[in-house]
């Protein structure tokens, strides 16, 4: 029998518009160690709060309207095994895969150089509260970048898609 699944969340959030593109179950991952100022979830830090969660019955609540699965935090890279494993099963049940993660691009493709296997959409960047911003929608700043993910790898800055005239 294969051992079950967990990751360590802070919270789950069910279909939110407001978490990258489309209606999203959002998992937040417990644990980060950017510690940026003024982060809009700094409940999350702490390495060790949150609860330890069995993956699978999360999945199972998505509702009619959900369309994918979000992987927020914290920062979610730090549980990439348990990240990876969302991913395997959003795909298989016909779910896009958004990551947030406070890492730069480089650092990602470094820490997770198969991106392109697991994620469609990825937002990179630390939080800088100096360059908060609202404008565009799911950034919090402007240093951050969300990249809709091809299947070859390559990167399309979301804003730039042609769904936002910004």
């Amino acid at each position: 029998m294969s051992k079950e699944v967990t990751a360590r969340l802070n919270t789950v959030l069910l279909d939110s518009i407001t978490d990258g593109p489309g209606v999203n179950l959002v998992l937040v991952f417990q644990g980060c160690k950017f510690n940026c100022k003024n982060c809009h979830n700094p409940g999350t830090h702490d390495l060790n709060g949150g609860r330890e969660c069995r993956l699978e019955p999360l999945l199972k609540m998505r509702t009619a309207s959900t369309t994918g699965i979000t992987l927020s935090g914290g920062e979610p890279t730090l549980q990439l095994d348990a990240v990876k494993w969302v991913a395997r099963r959003a795909h298989e049940l016909g779910l896009t895969v958004t990551l947030y993660t406070g890492n730069t691009l480089d650092r990602f493709k470094e820490i997770v150089p198969d991106y392109a296997v697991y994620f469609d959409y990825v937002k990179v960047g630390p939080y800088i509260e100096e360059l908060r911003s609202s404008a565009i929608p799911y950034y919090g700043s402007s240093n951050q970048e969300l990249y809709e993910v091809k299947k070859d790898g390559s990167l399309v800055p979301w804003r730039d898609n042609g769904l936002l005239d910004v």
